[in-house]
């Protein structure tokens, strides 16, 4: 555990109160950058509380910003702090559900967006909706989330693209591809997030061949895109061994892989078929 030198830390003066405290402030705030422990937090939390900046929006906010998102933020310690907030507004419960969504507790982003949606101070906005659904995809909630697509389209929103790309995240996690595909043939100009979400989702379900044509369809692809093919050309071939032709098809992509400059690191995978072991690795392959 670490704790922030007393030196580092502002006290009240005897004069110049109102600049102090706008230096203070800007001072304490500061040093949000430099603390990597719960202990810090708490540190520096109790000094704003006693110069009385707690109360100040910017302070509980940045404050609340990073204990609950940062690379060092403590969930726990973060939700302590939003429930000292009797009226918490959308940017406080947006951090609080990212926060839960990142640290694998979907129950608490999902419980924390319903108490939203019930206090007349916040409302979703563009920015709830993408970690509220990631919530949904963790816990396969997929009539939860058949309904929080509903309210994207009640807060006018059914066109962000940011939005348009989660939900076709969630739906292919879910099983529905379908619902998948609908989103995306529903997007006016598709980025590279879109294609390899649609490409990603058809592929782990299975349908390869499906991932091929869209990856086909594509006029810019990126490595996450080749890789989301090769991986899912792969993966499906380790369970369905028997369809040699897949294998084929996956060695094909991969020469294209290898034309167009983008490399991976390979894989390999083992199946033994009446006695046989057949090794599988990215780009060859081998009969023992």
């Amino acid at each position: 555990m670490s704790a922030l030198p007393p030196s580092l830390l502002p006290t009240k003066p005897t004069k110049n109160h109102n600049e102090f405290q706008s230096f203070s402030l800007k001072s304490c705030l500061s040093l949000l950058e430099i603390c990597k422990y719960t202990t810090e937090f708490a540190q520096l939390h109790a000094q704003l509380t006693k110069l009385g900046f707690i109360k100040n929006p910017l302070a509980l906010t940045r404050l609340l910003c990073y204990s609950s998102i940062s690379q060092y933020a403590d969930i726990n310690y973060a939700q302590s702090i939003f429930n000292f907030d009797k009226n918490p507004n959308t940017f406080a419960y947006n951090v609080m559900i990212r926060g839960y969504a990142q640290r694998e507790k979907p129950e608490n982003a999902l419980s924390l967006f319903y108490s939203m949606l019930c206090n007349a101070n916040s409302g979703p906005n563009k920015l709830t909706f993408p970690f509220v659904l990631k919530a949904c995809s963790q816990v396969r909630a997929i009539e939860e989330g058949k309904q929080v697509h509903g309210l994207v389209f009640k807060h006018g929103l059914s066109e962000d693209l940011f939005v348009q790309n989660s939900l076709i995240s969630m739906y292919s996690s879910c099983g529905l591809i379908g619902f998948a595909c609908q989103v995306f043939n529903k997007i006016d100009d598709p980025d590279v997030v879109s294609w390899n979400s649609m490409i990603s989702g058809l592929v782990d379900l299975g349908f390869v061949e499906e991932g091929k044509q869209m990856f086909d369809r594509m006029s810019k692809r990126s490595l996450v895109t080749w890789n989301c093919l090769i991986d899912g050309c792969y993966t499906v071939l380790s369970n369905l061994y028997s369809a040699a032709g897949l294998y084929e098809k996956a060695i094909e992509v991969r020469n294209e892989m290898k034309k167009q400059g983008l490399e991976k690191i390979p894989g390999s995978s083992s199946v033994e078929i009446d006695g046989l072991v057949l090794d599988f690795w990215v780009g060859s392959c081998s009969l023992e």
